[in-house]
């Protein structure tokens, strides 16, 4: 250790970055993917903005905290691993904020951020999940950890401006000030700040109000995040954790036209720095899984000629196709599914057609084996045949208990259609509960195959018709959505028991399969 304290900075920092470019570049042997990855019950997304899939797909309205994105890399892992997901990713978190909820206590290093986001970070806006966080951790056997980027890059942006407005040089200190009176966000300062500094020769004394607040930031951001994950394994030391790497956010921007300094330069040292602490420097490193993220897609960027059609806050954001690599990236670090297709495991549900390399495979076997569905033969599951309005109902009796049903009730039933037995007393259960409606008065359509959204809203109601606080801004097709299946669908969305597509819709009149359906009830089941 004396030896390499000794060394020139530039040689050791050199030395450093080679080291993980290497291990970044080596392909990983026998990596798993979404065909082939590990099954998981339930799976905890914890970051940031970038963890919470805020802008994944140019909408800045949404994804600011808590809330399930289609094409965020937390739908993608959920859906590859089979597992309930607890979105608990949320813009502006760093370290500080996580540590926060796990300690009830806050090590921040000044107030830089909780004036630019208190209103969305502040103790007593955290302080009512906390009870919902620690349970999320403690529940979870799959849990990716998304931090860095505000503790370190975006804190230190703010607070350098802060520094250099109240700088020595007159000039430069009234440069800044118009500047960030004139940016919507202290990203878009900053840049334009770097801009005008190398034009006008100042950038040294940018510079040195930069480095120091970036290495102070780095050695806090190294504190707060080991006593993080000293939290997450003291509520649940078996619990499988992936640490996700940070990425440049700046790649390829230049600052003025011709001009010498590129921004991905300037902050890839530090990325570097922190990347290298994650892999191989924190206390925890040999405990958890680190996935690299070096390639991320973001939004384009150029400050030449004043083209930011929107802010660097947002754009710095990685795309969809960002987020599937980031999902690839953390897939390849879990485990492989261990059983071959041809070996069941012990207790084994009997269907030839669910084979435990499939995605549903650990969904079926969990309802069948508490008797919520069965097969449609002793020795076939039929996963991929569609679901009808009897067979739902019936899922939900047997849910309930399979209470008794009166003859009263029965003669009450204004249904003239329920015409073979094995599903009158569920139909007539669920009607006289409330958890069901007829096509029309007279009718239920036994035999007619469910849609997605009638499945939430029979779900919901069986469960209570419980608060439907949210929005449905995540999906493109929102608008196609019936009018009573709204609250439902926004109930199931939020609480993980149902994702959207893969281009981004929900497709509400879309049909659930028998596969699906395992999936969503097991969610429910084991929330």
């Amino acid at each position: 250790m004396t030896r390499s304290r000794n060394l020139p900075r530039a040689l050791l920092a050199f030395v450093l970055i080679c080291s993980m470019a290497f291990c970044l570049l080596c392909p990983a042997v026998g990596a798993a993917n979404r065909d082939n990855v590990q099954h998981y019950d339930t799976y905890m997304c914890i970051g940031d903005s970038i963890a919470a899939g805020f802008y994944v797909d140019g909408n800045s309205d949404i994804g600011r905290k808590l809330e399930i994105m289609p094409n965020a890399y937390h739908s993608i892992v959920a859906e590859a691993t089979g597992a309930k997901l607890l979105q608990y990713g949320w813009s502006a978190f760093r370290s500080v904020e996580l540590r926060y909820m796990l300690e009830g206590e806050r090590h921040d290093l000044d107030n830089t951020w909780q004036e630019l986001f208190g209103f969305l970070i502040s103790d007593e806006q955290l302080k009512p999940y906390r009870s919902a966080y620690l349970d999320a951790i403690k529940k979870a056997d799959l849990i990716t950890v998304n931090l860095g980027s505000n503790d370190v890059l975006s804190y230190s942006m703010k607070k350098t401006l802060n520094i250099l407005s109240s700088s020595s040089d007159c000039a430069l200190a009234e440069e800044v000030k118009e500047i960030m009176s004139k940016c919507g966000d202290f990203g878009t300062a900053f840049v334009k700040v770097l801009g005008y500094a190398e034009k006008a020769g100042k950038l040294p004394i940018v510079m040195a109000s930069l480095n120091p607040t970036l290495m102070k930031a780095v050695s806090a951001y190294k504190e707060n995040f080991t006593a993080c994950m000293r939290g997450i394994y003291k509520l649940n030391p078996n619990a499988t954790v992936v640490v996700v790497g940070v990425y440049n956010p700046m790649s390829n921007v230049s600052l003025v036209e011709n001009g010498n300094l590129k921004l991905a330069a300037l902050v890839q040292p530090t990325v570097d720095l922190m990347n290298q602490f994650l892999q191989y420097g924190c206390l925890y490193s040999d405990w958890y899984r680190f996935a690299p993220v070096p390639n991320v897609t973001t939004w384009k960027m150029s400050l030449i000629g004043g083209d930011f059609a929107s802010e660097v806050i947002t754009k710095v954001h990685p795309t969809a196709v960002g987020h599937s690599y980031m999902a690839d990236q953390i897939l390849s670090v879990l485990p492989e599914a261990q059983q071959s297709e041809t070996t069941p495991d012990t207790g084994n549900c009997p269907f030839a057609d669910v084979k435990p390399l499939s995605w549903f495979y650990e969904h079926v076997k969990y309802i069948w084996e508490r008797g919520v569905m069965n097969g449609v033969t002793n020795t076939s599951f039929a996963p991929d045949a569609n679901t009808t309005r009897a067979q739902f109902a019936t899922v939900l009796y047997r849910m309930a208990g399979a209470p008794q049903v009166s003859a009263a009730d029965r003669a009450s039933c204004p249904f003239t259609d329920l015409t073979a037995g094995w599903y009158q007393d569920a139909v007539v259960w669920a009607f006289k509960n409330g958890v069901i409606n007829g096509t029309s008065a007279k009718t239920f359509a036994p035999d007619q195959n469910i849609s997605r959204e009638q499945m939430v809203t029979m779900l919901w109601r069986y469960d209570g018709q419980k608060n439907t606080d949210g929005n449905l801004n995540a999906f493109a097709d929102r608008g196609s959505i019936s009018a009573y299946a709204v609250p439902a669908v926004i109930w199931a969305v939020r609480n993980g028991f149902v994702n959207g597509m893969s281009d981004g819709s929900f497709l509400p009149k879309g049909l659930a399969n028998r596969a699906q359906l395992a999936t969503i009830l097991h969610r429910y089941i084991a929330k």
